[in-house]
C-alpha cells in the first residue's frame, strides 16, 4: 500500500506566542534536525534568524500564533503553534520517511523534555493502509496523524496508538508508569519526566507489516489503558482523560 507519509509532533504545556518564542523552539530543533527548520519566518517581512542556511526553506510565515514551514527541496514541511484555549503548544512535522531520522528524532524528543513540559509527543507513519482501515472513523484515529494532533483531541481521548510515543506527566499519572513500563512493546524506555514506547523495531514496518503492526498498537493499547484511545464515536463516555495543568 502507498505511504502517505513520515511524521512526528509534539504538544507541550508552554504557550508559543511571540516570535521568539518560537525562535527559542527551532534552536533546539536545529542542533538535532538542521534539515527541518526554517531560516526565516515572519508575516510580511522575514525575521532575522541564524541557521544553518544549507537548509533554506522556500516558504514559511507567522500568523495568528502560527509558524508553517517547508524546506526548498519540498521533502519536510512543518507547523508549529499555540491553541487558542491556553492549553497547548504543539509542532508538527510530516515529509518523505527518507527525510526521518528516528534516532535523530528520539534525541530530539528527549532532550526537547529538559526544555518543555511535554504531554504526548509521538512519530508515526501513516500509510493508505490504515485510513482503509479506519475510514469510518477517519476525523477522530487517523485525521490527527495527517494534520497533526491537537490539545483538543486529547480532551477526547489519544487518537491511536502511534508507532511511537512519549507519554508525559498527565498519562503516567492516569495510566499508571508501572503500567506502561511492563507493557509489550519492542521498546520502552523510562526517561527523566516521560516514558518512551516503540511498537516495533522499524518504522518501516508499518508498512511492510501493518496487519502486524496493528495487532500489536491494540495490544499495548489494551495493556496501558484503552481507555485512553479513542474507542469510537459511541463510546465516548467510556473514554478516560487525564488532568492536564494549565
Amino acid at each position: 500500500m502507498a505511504i502517505v507519509h513520515a511524521c512526528a509532533g509534539l504538544l507541550v504545556r508552554e504557550k508559543f506566542v511571540k516570535p521568539e518564542d518560537y525562535r527559542s523552539f527551532f534552536e533546539h530543533v536545529r542542533r538535532f534536525c538542521p534539515s527541518f527548520i526554517p531560516y526565516r519566518y515572519g508575516p510580511v517581512e522575514p525575521l532575522e534568524f541564524s541557521v544553518d542556511e544549507s537548509q533554506p526553506v522556500s516558504f514559511a510565515s507567522y500568523y495568528d500564533n502560527s509558524v508553517i514551514w517547508t524546506t526548498r527541496q519540498g521533502s519536510v514541511e512543518g507547523m508549529a503553534y499555540s491553541e487558542r484555549d491556553d492549553r497547548h503548544s504543539g509542532v508538527f512535522i510530516w515529509g518523505k520517511p527518507s527525510s526521518f531520522d528516528v534516532v535523530t528524532l528520539k534525541e530530539f524528543l528527549q532532550e526537547i523534555e529538559d526544555h518543555y513540559t511535554v504531554d504526548l509527543a509521538y512519530i508515526h507513519l501513516l500509510t493508505m493502509q490504515e485510513i482503509e482501515l479506519h475510514r469510518k472513523d477517519y476525523r477522530y484515529l487517523v485525521a490527527p496523524f495527517n494534520c497533526g494532533v491537537c490539545g483538543i483531541d486529547l480532551l477526547t481521548a489519544i487518537p491511536n496508538m502511534p508507532w511511537a510515543a512519549v507519554f508525559g506527566a498527565p498519562y503516567l499519572e492516569a495510566m499508571g508508569a508501572k503500567a506502561i513500563l511492563q507493557c509489550q512493546a519492542y521498546r520502552v524506555e523510562e526517561w527523566k519526566k516521560s516514558i518512551y514506547v516503540q511498537v516495533s523495531e522499524s518504522l518501516d514496518d508499518v508498512d511492510r507489516s501493518f496487519d502486524e503492526f496493528e495487532r500489536k498498537r491494540c495490544d499495548i493499547k489494551r495493556s496501558i489503558g484503552e481507555r485512553f484511545f479513542f474507542l469510537g464515536r459511541n463510546c465516548r463516555s467510556e473514554q478516560l482523560v487525564p488532568r492536564f495543568s494549565r
